[in-house]
């Protein structure tokens, strides 16, 4: 059964490399727009702020949309595909809730907690697509997205972490300025790595199909 689902997966190599690709552009135009993004709101230039939100926003259901092409080949895409939609919806509509109605101290921690499970979930089971189809045709390639994987888990903790630390102490903020700024700019290197390594493997996962023979 093993061999059969190898077999299949290298079939279907050229497939799969072209749409991983795309997940590396999509990808990585999130990350520039989110870029822009905080940069635009940071100088002031909110409208332009909102629409490059939007935009990471439209690139990451274009990775969803990618993900169900590569669910034809491995099932764990569709249902991490379904959990990327949703958080960006999910999203979206706490944003706007906590932006234009209310910000309650309850509701801000119940939305970063429900964001945080829908985007771990969603992630976890994106690397069980990559390390499935990896396994057993590039084990050390396999292994990258495991140690992606982990490595996420500790920043998107250590994030959630101090987003609710921040909402925590808003009132005292001059008392708590250093700490908090300090650990975000940790975390903030952490997460730049991170998302450097990420594209890294992704562009090496697809480059690696790309070049396997049946």
């Amino acid at each position: 059964m093993e061999k059969e689902n190898t077999y299949f997966i290298k079939l279907n190599a050229e497939y799969l490399a072209k749409w991983i690709l795309y997940v590396f552009i999509f990808v990585s135009a999130g990350y520039l727009f989110s870029f822009l993004e905080n940069l635009s709101y940071e100088s002031g230039k909110i409208s332009i702020s909102y629409v490059l939100y939007y935009l990471a926003v439209a690139a990451r259901l274009l990775i969803a949309y990618c993900f169900l092409k590569l669910a034809t080949v491995e099932k764990k895409f569709s249902k991490s595909a379904f959990f990327i939609v949703l958080h960006s919806l999910f999203t979206v509509f706490s944003n706007f809730i906590i932006n234009n109605t209310f910000s309650s101290l309850i509701f801000v921690v119940l939305f970063s907690i429900t964001q945080f499970i829908l985007d771990m979930y969603g992630g976890y089971l994106a690397y069980r697509g990559f390390t499935n189809l990896l396994t057993g045709l590039n084990d050390p390639l396999a292994k990258s997205w495991k140690i992606r994987w982990y490595t996420v888990v500790i920043i998107n903790f250590l994030l959630l972490i101090g987003s609710l630390i921040s909402e925590v102490f808003i009132n005292n903020l001059e008392k708590k300025s250093f700490f908090v700024v300090s650990w975000f700019s940790v975390v903030a290197i952490a997460v730049i790595i991170a998302q450097i390594y990420l594209l890294v493997i992704l562009y090496k996962t697809s480059d690696f199909f790309k070049k396997v023979n049946v």
